[in-house]
């Protein structure tokens, strides 16, 4: 019985009180972006940064790659998501580079 609990304590003992970061495994959340006002990504695949909107999509789950297609202005942008999630870098339908940096922790999950 002892040697059970001692046991139990090993294996849980080391995971207590360590820091659990938000993983930052897609787009959604507040970005400061290249250009305008803050960018807010929301979960039902639209955004807006109070100036203009769009829809996004993702287009390659395994390049973390996203599509944002902007209403007014015609633009859209292809941008991948660093390893860590805390930039999108792409272009968009123009050639030019696009770009943000997230605000804050990763919404969860």
């Amino acid at each position: 019985m002892i040697r059970s609990i001692l046991l139990v304590l090993l294996l849980f003992v080391p995971f207590i009180g360590q820091d659990s970061k938000p993983v930052c495994n897609d787009i959604v959340g507040e970005w400061k972006w290249f250009v305008g006002p803050q960018l807010t990504i929301k979960a039902d695949h639209t955004f807006s940064n109070g100036e203009n909107s769009g829809n996004w999509e993702v287009a390659s789950a395994k390049e973390r790659k996203y599509t944002l297609r902007w209403d007014v202005g015609g633009f859209v942008d292809t941008v991948i998501l660093s390893a860590d999630g805390r930039k999108l870098t792409g272009t968009n339908n123009d050639k030019n580079n696009v770009s943000g940096e997230r605000v804050g922790e990763c919404s969860a999950k």
